[in-house]
């Protein structure tokens, strides 16, 4: 069976040990589609992410799989063209570059990791069901009720109509789904999960730290300072709590 993900979370190199890990799995062939150059916004800082300059040692041309690169692994990747980079909602591929990578890789299935009322998943989903692909998503939407307009709700109806089976990183989300309309098949599976090699060390525990206090209830998050994080409704939370706290606030 072959696979094929599109998502542009994969230019950030650290994300796609996912498809390493799942490329070992065996009767399974991944491909992967992300774009070619993306920006991304956190607060003021900004960063530029290119294939061209990311620390990828040997370089894996588009449509090399990793194996022929470096004799390890074994999925391909396909870096494209995209307009609107970085606005994961409005963002799409060059629609020809994309149909000739799919036809290329010849998936069994096309998952894309991208909300599905964003312009990309409903061009992935109309390109997949005329090339007579299977399609299933992800999304980590949990708001039920997130005002769409129009033309997004016409997206979100398309792909769910074009789509075998939803993946969803809560079970709000799922719930989000059903009540829109979706019937089929929903798994709740995180998009990432952790490195426990990277963010987990024994040797530093948390409750051994100095600035916290093990007396108290340590209360943590962990995400940029945006209000559509949330983080305005944690502290108006916070400030009701009758008992003493600690509040562990990790950003980058």
């Amino acid at each position: 069976m072959k696979v094929l993900i599109v998502s542009h979370a994969y230019v950030e190199e650290s994300n796609r040990k996912k498809i390493e890990l799942l490329a070992r799995r065996p009767g399974i062939e991944f491909g992967v589609i992300y774009p070619r150059q993306w920006r991304t916004w956190h607060g003021e800082d900004k960063r530029h992410l290119t294939v061209d300059n990311l620390p990828r040692s040997p370089r894996v041309e588009a449509g090399q799989s990793r194996d022929e690169a470096d004799g390890q692994l074994t999925y391909k990747e396909y870096f494209l063209d995209t307009f609107f980079s970085g606005d994961g909602g409005r963002y799409f591929y060059n629609p020809l570059q994309l149909i000739i990578a799919i036809i290329k890789f010849r998936p069994d299935f096309i998952h894309v990791e991208e909300e599905p009322f964003s312009v990309v998943s409903f061009q992935v989903s109309v390109i997949g069901g005329f090339l007579k692909k299977k399609l299933t998503f992800f999304t980590w939407e949990n708001i039920v009720e997130l005002k769409l307009g129009w033309l997004r709700t016409f997206f979100e109806k398309s792909v769910f109509r074009l789509s075998v089976v939803a993946v969803v990183g809560t079970k709000g989300a799922k719930d989000r789904l059903e009540k829109r309309g979706f019937s089929r098949r929903i798994e709740v599976i995180p998009q990432f999960g952790v490195d426990t090699k990277v963010f987990f060390k024994k040797e530093t525990p948390l409750e051994q730290r100095s600035l916290l206090d093990k007396k108290e209830v340590v209360i943590g998050f962990v995400g940029r300072p945006t209000l559509n994080k949330g983080i305005d409704v944690l502290l108006e939370a916070l400030s009701k709590l009758p008992e003493k706290y600690q509040f562990l606030w990790v950003t980058s």
